[in-house]
């Protein structure tokens, strides 16, 4: 509970198993498991958070991004994932889309979405069909990038070393941070 910062508490642990990655999207939580699901969670009393759905079969999911009815999910074995989540209660899987190397993060900026792709740097999806992600170009960076953001025409790509921002007008790297 943060409605008072300088008391936080601690509402409830629910039971997600290995947590890996999560997203919000009101009243729900989506929560990734290292054991191939993603878990969703009904957050709407903090008080009395609970299990409304869940679905297996992923391999080895890192991060989630819900937008509307779809989450997309960054899966370091089976690489895009997506998942009808229009029935929090039944989410289900849409489409695995294979990535050039293991999805750790992703951030949707408009119709593009960016994965972190290990040593491969970053893979650029097109989503103007929201159900099938289409690639489109792999940005190498030099180094095995683990997360990605991006704001105001540049993408933000982090490896365990620095922080790279990539214009995306001129589709070039800028210096590392």
């Amino acid at each position: 509970d943060a409605s008072t910062p300088s008391t936080l508490r601690t509402v409830q642990a629910p039971d997600v198993d290995t947590p890996a990655g999560m997203d919000w999207s009101a009243p729900h939580l989506y929560v990734t498991s290292h054991l191939g699901q993603v878990t969703v969670l009904d957050v709407s009393d903090p008080d009395d958070v609970g299990v409304l759905g869940r679905v297996d079969g992923l391999g080895n999911p890192w991060a989630i991004h819900v937008e509307g009815q779809r989450a997309y999910v960054a899966d370091n074995t089976l690489g895009l994932v997506v998942l009808d989540v229009s029935s929090p209660e039944t989410p289900r899987i849409v489409r695995t889309v294979d990535t050039v190397g293991g999805a750790q993060d992703l951030w949707l900026d408009g119709e593009t979405l960016y994965v972190a792709v290990g040593s491969a740097g970053v893979e650029a999806f097109s989503m103007v069909d929201p159900d099938n992600p289409a690639p489109v170009s792999i940005i190498d960076v030099g180094s095995a990038v683990v997360s990605v953001a991006a704001s105001e025409g540049v993408l933000w790509a982090a490896d365990h070393e620095s922080v790279i921002g990539i214009d995306m007008n001129q589709k070039r790297a800028t210096h590392p941070l």
